[in-house]
């Protein structure tokens, strides 16, 4: 795939991380991992590369959760599509994903392909 906007996966747990951005790169997207909302906001702030197409967080990351992180966005972006992803899931935390403006949420564990579905329903272009 050309270079052109990636999807921006922040996952703490190194080696899920590690299988997402590869499953991900697999299926010809471009991919770039952060292993905190910080490393991504500072990536931001700081790269004169385009902005996310998507971006899939964790919602139990250290210091700024994937919450925070997805509030944030929402301010500069509120059209970016944001998949969050828990280990830790119930009601509560849907809900609260929804309100935040999350546009999917996934347990974990799950199959790659509901990931890569989601993906292909938010690019469907790419």
């Amino acid at each position: 795939m050309e270079s052109g906007p990636a999807i921006f996966v922040v996952e703490d747990d190194v080696d899920f991380r590690e299988v997402l951005l590869e499953y991900l790169t697999s299926l010809g997207y471009e991919v770039r991992a952060f292993g905190s909302a910080e490393q991504l906001m500072l990536y931001l702030r700081n790269t004169s590369s385009g902005p996310p197409a998507l971006v899939i967080s964790d919602i139990h990351l250290v210091r700024a959760t994937g919450f925070e992180l997805a509030r944030e966005l929402r301010e500069s972006r509120p059209e970016l599509p944001i998949i969050l992803i828990t280990s830790f899931g119930n009601p509560d935390i849907e809900e609260s994903a929804a309100q935040l403006g999350a546009s999917a949420y996934l347990e974990k564990p799950f199959q790659l392909s509901a990931i890569s579905d989601l993906v292909r329903q938010f690019l469907p272009d790419a």
